[in-house]
């Protein structure tokens, strides 16, 4: 078993699910931050997944799994409030889009 890279030294990291491409998500937390959630398309290619939505009104904090049509299931909150909810967010399109179930 290997840890894999992330842009957060300082986090805890959990990896959910590996995805039919092989795209490993996750969710990851420290004390006194945010928790965030990521997203590896390879080994060395990891992205917090705030930064591949555009103009989104979500903080997305943890992704635990996804499916064969590449769309990642996970829990975010709208960036107004404390209150949190699931959403679905297809990655594989140039920007991510959140569906609110």
């Amino acid at each position: 078993m290997k840890a894999l890279p992330t842009p957060y030294p300082d986090y805890d990291f959990i990896a959910y699910t590996i995805g039919w491409t092989g795209e490993i998500v996750c969710s990851g937390s420290n004390p006194i931050s945010l928790p965030r959630a990521l997203i590896w398309f390879t080994l060395t290619n990891v992205h917090d997944m705030n930064s591949l939505t555009v103009s989104s009104p979500m903080i997305l904090e943890a992704a635990y799994g996804v499916n064969s049509l590449g769309q990642i299931v996970g829990v975010g909150k709208p960036k107004r409030t404390r209150q949190k909810s699931t959403h679905f967010w297809p990655h594989r399109q140039s920007k991510a889009l959140i569906l609110v179930q």
